[in-house]
């Protein structure tokens, strides 16, 4: 299990996916002609997909996206932060986590930023926040309660603000020793080094094609190896030179992208990530 690389996509909602392809859950084998592209399927085989769904009218997706898929599937479940306040069904979320292919709760946390789609724009400030944060609260509650990674998405305009209060606000309730899936990371150095202070058993989601700036190469350079997950965030942010909408057979863009930042060979950052994800999850068994 641990000696051989695969790919595994630790962050993707195929719900979304299916959604943007035009395709309905029945058709998820057309992901097939993307995982056995010579992208991919040349070097190393998939081997599993985590498929977050935040989006309370898509939880019902879940089971039929499972059994569809064409490598085995797991999922978490959680409100989007641009979702915060709109009545979630938090009855129907408590049940749907306790399901046996339910490895996380999430994502969640705080978005500061522009990108924040509320209702109306006052909504970006005051009630807006305090419903974010409420609603982080809650599923920090599932998490602890039902031992499960807890996936944070923290978003700002680069101040570092949301991260630093997702932080207090996972300390504030008792989250300390939870397995937390830091999605899509893009913080400072001394943001991660804040973080695995705090939390020792947090790892760090890479996404996108990692033609990025100096300041977040540097970045990535100093983040532990054993820190380090591979993610595709599809049908979001679509590696350089791509199309949208994302997929998850572009997780070797990522992987290969990530391991010349490094400056490792590429299969052995595959491993790493494979063997980081299944750790963090609990997948020794299933994958």
């Amino acid at each position: 299990l641990f000696e051989h690389p695969g790919w595994l996509d630790s962050h993707c909602h195929l719900d979304a996916v299916l959604s943007k392809c035009n395709f309905d859950v029945k058709n998820l084998s057309f992901l097939l002609q993307y995982l056995e592209s010579p992208e991919s399927a040349t070097e190393f085989p998939t081997e599993a997909f985590i498929s977050n769904f935040v989006y309370p009218d898509k939880w019902s997706l879940s089971d039929n996206v499972v059994i569809n898929s064409p490598v085995p599937t797991f999922v978490t479940f959680g409100v989007h932060p641009h979702l915060a306040g709109r009545g979630e069904d938090l009855a129907k979320l408590r049940e749907l986590v306790q399901g046996e292919n339910c490895v996380g709760i999430g994502e969640t946390g705080l978005d500061y930023s522009c990108e924040c789609k509320c209702l109306e724009p006052w909504e970006v400030h005051g009630d807006k926040f305090r419903a974010q944060e409420e609603l982080l609260r809650m599923h920090v509650g599932l998490a602890i309660e039902f031992d499960k990674v807890l996936v944070l998405h923290c978003r700002d305009s680069g101040s570092g603000e949301a991260a630093k209060r997702c932080l207090e606000i996972v300390k504030e309730c008792g989250g300390e020793s939870l397995r937390i899936h830091r999605h899509c990371f893009t913080g400072s150095q001394s943001e991660y080094e804040e973080w695995v202070g705090a939390l020792p058993r947090v790892k760090f989601g890479f996404a996108g094609r990692l033609g990025m700036s100096s300041r977040q190469k540097r970045m990535a350079r100093n983040v532990q190896l054993c820190h380090i997950l591979a993610e595709t965030d599809a049908p979001y942010l679509c590696p350089t030179g791509t199309s949208f909408p994302n997929h998850p057979g572009n997780l070797p863009l990522v992987t290969r992208s990530l391991a010349e930042v490094l400056n490792i060979p590429h299969s052995l950052l595959v491993l790493i990530c494979k063997i980081n994800t299944i750790v963090l999850y609990g997948l020794e068994d299933d994958v």
